[in-house]
């Protein structure tokens, strides 16, 4: 019996790529906040 969220090759790259996808997208949203903020102040 094997775990019930195995991944198998294709699903851990889909996930992966996911994973960097939403982080690069946290960090830009993030990043271009406070330069609007650094702007206006």
């Amino acid at each position: 019996m094997g775990l019930p969220l195995e991944l198998t090759a294709d699903g851990e790259f889909v996930v992966k790529n996911l994973v960097l996808i939403t982080a690069a997208l946290v960090l830009i949203g993030w990043y271009s906040d406070r330069a609007q903020h650094r702007r206006t102040a």
